[in-house]
């Protein structure tokens, strides 16, 4: 009925790589623990305050070399924050 969360930032994106000989044998996995931090970082969330990811996409993709492959997870959101329907006004998107 009312818009109840503001968009901060639109597309943040956190990476995580690894690396596999032959493409079989995985030396360093790719960590979505470790994206997820980066995202987190990358997006400026701020604890204590009401922030949350939304629009959440993750991508496993490898690349491929002749002796190795290099593993990878990228994790995508947009941060929004929730707010009273007072401080709903900074998106200028409803009526008084």
């Amino acid at each position: 009925e009312k818009p109840n969360f503001v968009v901060l930032t639109a597309n943040n994106v956190g990476q995580s790589k690894g690396f596999a000989l032959l493409g079989l044998i995985t030396i360093v996995p790719p960590r979505c623990n470790t994206a997820l931090s980066r995202l987190y970082e990358q997006a400026g969330v701020q604890p204590g305050r009401a922030q949350t990811l939304a629009n959440v996409l993750v991508e496993r993709s490898s690349s491929y070399w002749i002796l190795f492959s290099l593993p990878e997870i990228t994790v995508r959101a947009d941060l929004v924050e929730f707010v009273t329907n007072n401080a709903a006004t900074m998106d200028g998107c409803h009526s008084p």
